[in-house]
């Protein structure tokens, strides 16, 4: 460091910290907080902090590693609130028939977690609490039972512990005779969402059991999320009733019954369809202001931060990415394309800022 008073020296964050999570006292060389830290994306934040003084400047540089303590402010997450699965009635007791996920980003105790049923009266289902493993317990029957809604909490080992609740639908199968079977209990699709309406997506297939060749319809059950959705009775051909949104609904649950007659006898079966909506590019990345105002003091040093420009995308992930630049490009200034943290160079100035999405 060259010669002069410790109130000639001037700071400066040269790079380490690209989100813009502190800001340096360009007189003071006090480090702070600019915006909310995050544990689970930035645990440790190292600095190149740099001091110029003199003229012509001399400069020095140094390291300063910033460690981000964690707090449980993460609750586990489903990866949906609810799903319907279909079980058999002769279904054997002990027989695991689900499995429970949900993360939690927290770190050590904070992100630990354990699964316990809230709803589960006549105790016909056990869980493991680490595991998530669903198991029968107790007899099933399509007549006594048809459905059961279990509630299953998922509870994180951190203080205040927090938790969240997922809802398990589950849909008996009559085993009686010579009803139809479905090639598969669950069927898995995806559909972009912007799908034209009447557009065909899945054909299901049941089997008759019985000896004689019987006619087979089939018809969307009508609960849940079968308001989007057709079916065409004589093929079984899923197609899209209404428009998608992913934004509003990524994940629909549809229950398919096949019937086949014998005289008066009519026997049905059961599958599900589980429906997941995948994104596409069709919202435009929004700015969190109209207008942005900085105030910046005169003579600050090159690449000082002045403020940061926030802007959301409610698409999902490459097209919910964003850049940012500035438009037309000023010589006095630039902004990080990827944070959105501006940066002064010389002089203030009136900057629009155009941002996109990948």
């Amino acid at each position: 460091m060259g010669a002069g008073h410790s109130d000639s020296i001037s700071y400066t964050i040269s790079s380490g910290d690209p989100n813009g999570y502190f800001a340096i006292g360009v007189s003071s060389g006090l480090i702070r907080t600019s915006i909310p830290l995050d544990h689970e994306s930035h645990p440790v934040v190292i600095l190149d902090v740099q001091a110029s003084s003199g003229s012509p400047p001399a400069y020095s540089s140094t390291k300063v590693k910033i460690t981000i303590s964690d707090i449980n402010d993460n609750t586990p997450t489903f990866p949906t609130s609810s799903e319907s699965i279909l079980v058999p009635e002769n279904t054997e007791i002990g027989s695991v028939i689900y499995t429970v996920h949900a993360d939690d980003q927290d770190s050590g105790a904070n992100g630990q977690v354990q699964f316990d049923i809230v709803s589960n009266e006549d105790r016909t289902f056990s869980i493991d609490r680490t595991s998530g493993k669903l198991r029968v317990i107790g007899s099933l029957s399509y007549e006594t039972l048809p459905r059961y809604d279990l509630k299953i909490v998922a509870k994180d080992s951190g203080a205040p512990q927090l938790s969240s609740t997922f809802t398990l639908i589950i849909h008996i199968q009559d085993e009686s005779d010579n009803a139809p079977i479905f090639e598969t209990l669950t069927y898995r699709v995806e559909v972009k969402e912007g799908t034209a309406v009447n557009t065909r997506f899945l054909q299901v297939r049941a089997l008759s059991q019985d000896s004689r060749d019987s006619h087979i319809t089939y018809h969307l059950r009508t609960d849940g999320d079968s308001a989007n959705f057709g079916i065409l009775s004589e093929s079984g051909w899923l197609y899209v009733k209404s428009a998608l949104d992913r934004e509003n609904k990524d994940l629909f649950s549809l229950t398919v019954v096949a019937s086949s007659s014998e005289g008066d006898q009519r026997k049905t079966g059961t599958a599900m369809v589980r429906v997941c909506i995948t994104d596409e590019n069709d919202n435009a990345p929004k700015l969190s202001e109209d207008q942005y105002f900085f105030t910046i003091q005169e003579n600050m040093p090159p690449s000082s931060p002045i403020g940061r420009i926030l802007a959301t995308d409610r698409d999902h992930g490459i097209n919910s990415k964003l850049t940012y630049r500035l438009f037309p490009a000023h010589s006095s200034f630039q902004i990080d394309s990827l944070t959105g943290n501006s940066l002064v160079s010389l002089l203030y100035a009136s900057l629009v800022i155009h941002v996109n999405s990948n």
